[in-house]
């Protein structure tokens, strides 16, 4: 199990997500972030894809985020987060 930690800059630009986004877009919004804490908290190894270096992403609609792996202190900190859309 590890801690997931959101950085500041990922607090601020997930709050700004949610305040611009229509109802619907919110509730899949916090849905995600529900998600995302859960798995990246139980399996961050096997829960992303590798970018450079140590960096990882996780899409989980409509979110993506952008996040290091700290074994020793059992900890993921999450620097970014994004929105997408699923294509059509």
């Amino acid at each position: 199990m590890h801690t997931v930690l959101w950085s500041d800059e990922a607090l601020e630009a997930l709050a700004q997500l949610w305040a611009h986004a229509d109802p619907l877009l919110q509730v899949a919004i916090t849905a995600a972030v529900h998600r995302i804490d859960k798995r990246l908290g139980d399996d961050p190894e096997n829960a992303a894809e590798s970018r450079d270096g140590l960096k990882r992403v996780w899409l989980d609609f409509p979110l993506g985020v952008l996040f290091k792996i700290d074994p020793a202190k059992k900890a993921v900190h999450l620097g970014k987060v994004w929105t997408f859309r699923k294509r059509r």
